[in-house]
């Protein structure tokens, strides 16, 4: 195999793990709008074996696709696992968090812990639970693999279409400001939606 087929062949790769990596992003985007439903690997297979594996369809027409299916077909909604109640999420998230940090954290601390998340809303502990699932895997990288990601000039991020400026404007708290910045990597995309709604 010559260099240019090599080339074509990473290039295609690259085109669908960039597919694969936005379609990921658009099925928690929309999970976080229903805080009913679990964000756990079950569900996302759940969604792409209903829309027959189509990453791309899932991309180009996130929300308005996932919406239809879940206002419209029963059958989607029996599918997906979702969460009893609340309190039910708030105890998971906490679990979660508290494993994380089990690695040389002492007892005392993980006990302060846990009791704080109690007054934490579901999605600050969603946060928090991201955040740290993201160190450890950072963790868990080697020195040549973070100098890598360093160098890497990262791609200009924008908030989901489905997000309006009206949404921001009348829906959103504090915890989902400070989310999208950081998931976003400032709040240049936020305020650039807010301008594009005036």
């Amino acid at each position: 195999m010559g260099f240019k087929q090599t080339q074509q062949q990473l290039d295609k790769l690259a085109e669908l793990h960039e597919i694969a990596a936005n379609a990921a992003t658009e099925v928690k985007v929309w999970i976080g709008r229903h805080p009913e439903v679990k964000d756990i690997h079950a569900n996302y297979s759940v969604i792409y074996s209903y829309f027959n594996g189509d990453l791309e369809f899932i991309d180009a027409d996130p929300g308005g696709s996932l919406d239809s299916a879940w206002n419209n077909h029963p059958m989607f909604r029996e599918m997906l696992a979702l969460w009893p109640n609340e309190d039910d999420e708030k105890a998971a998230l906490s679990d979660k968090i508290i494993e994380l940090m089990r690695p040389g954290t002492s007892p005392q601390t993980l006990v302060a812990e846990k009791a704080k998340h109690k007054y934490m809303s579901v999605v600050a502990l969603r946060i928090t639970a991201e955040t740290m699932a993201e160190r450890s895997e950072l963790r868990k990288k080697s020195t040549a693999e973070l100098r890598a990601m360093l160098q890497k000039p990262e791609p200009e991020q924008e908030l989901p279409r489905e997000i309006s400026a009206a949404q921001i404007k009348r829906m959103w708290t504090p915890e989902n400001f400070r989310f999208w910045a950081k998931k976003l990597g400032s709040m240049e995309p936020i305020n650039r939606r807010l301008r594009e709604g005036n």
